[in-house]
C-alpha cells in the first residue's frame, strides 16, 4: 500500500536527501505563506529540484524529498530563516492549484529490497566517509553538512547511501538521478567510488602540504623498480 498525502512543494536549485540538514532563507510572499501554513500544520513540506537551465519546468520533476522544519526564526521584515531535515523520498502523483505556492498529491517510496547482504558495502562506505572527514579537517576542507566533531553514521544501508550522496559535491542532475534510484547496492557502489576519489585527492593535497612545510628537506623518496 502506497503512503499518500497532500503537501506544499518548494522548488529549489538543490537536491534534498533524507537525513540531510538544509538551511533556507524564506523571502518571497508565496513561500512566506507556505511556511506559515506548514508551521500551523505538521511543520513539513516537500522540496523538488528545479534546474537552473533555460526553459526547465518545475513540473517535469516527479521525485522529491519531504522535510521537517526543526528550527525557524522570523525576521522583523517578515522574512524567515529555517533549518530543515530531510525525511523521506516521494513521487508526485498529481499537481494541485488553489494556493499561491505549488502543492501536490504525493506517494512516499523506499528502495526495493536488496537482493543480497550489504554489510560489507556499508562498512566500506562508512570507513571511507570517516577517512574523508578526518583528512578534510586537517586540510580545512570539511564536507558541507557533516558534523566533524562526531561522525555517527547510520547502520541502515539505504539511509547511509542517501546521506553520503547528499554530502558529495557533484552535478545536481546526477544527484537527482541518485535520489530517484531504488537500488541500494548500486547507490552504495557509486557513493564509494566518489569517496575514494575525494580521499585520493585529500591524500595528494596533504602530502604536498607536508612536503612544502619541510622547505625542501623532505628526505629521499623511495621508488619501486
Amino acid at each position: 500500500m502506497v503512503d499518500q498525502r497532500l503537501i506544499p512543494l518548494f522548488p529549489l536549485p538543490l537536491v534534498q536527501f533524507p537525513g540531510a540538514l538544509t538551511p533556507l532563507h524564506i523571502f518571497e510572499p508565496r513561500y512566506r505563506k507556505m511556511l506559515e501554513d506548514a508551521l500551523a500544520a505538521d511543520r513539513t513540506f516537500g522540496i523538488v529540484y528545479q534546474s537552473q537551465s533555460p526553459g526547465a519546468a518545475t513540473k517535469e520533476i516527479s521525485v522529491g524529498c519531504s522535510v521537517e522544519i526543526i528550527d525557524d526564526t522570523l525576521l522583523p521584515d517578515g522574512r524567515s530563516n529555517i533549518l530543515c531535515r530531510g525525511i523521506r523520498r516521494f513521487r508526485v502523483e498529481e499537481y494541485l492549484d488553489g494556493e499561491p505556492y505549488l502543492r501536490a498529491r504525493i506517494g512516499f517510496f523506499d528502495d526495493e529490497t536488496p537482493s543480497r547482504e550489504l554489510g560489507e558495502q556499508v562498512a566500506r562506505v562508512s570507513e571511507l566517509l570517516r577517512a574523508v572527514v578526518v583528512l578534510g579537517q586537517r586540510l580545512g576542507d570539511a564536507l558541507p553538512g557533516v558534523d566533524t566533531s562526531s561522525v555517527d553514521l547510520p547502520a541502515e544501508a539505504e539511509l547511509l547511501s542517501l546521506i553520503v550522496c547528499s554530502y558529495v559535491n557533484v552535478e545536481l542532475d546526477e544527484k537527482q538521478n541518485l535520489l530517484e534510484l531504488r537500488d541500494t547496492a548500486a547507490r552504495l557502489e557509486i557513493a564509494g567510488r566518489w569517496l575514494e576519489k575525494i580521499l585520493n585527492e585529500y591524500e595528494r593535497r596533504l602530502f604536498a602540504k607536508e612536503v612544502a612545510g619541510k622547505n625542501g628537506h623532505h628526505g629521499p623518496f623511495s621508488v619501486e623498480p
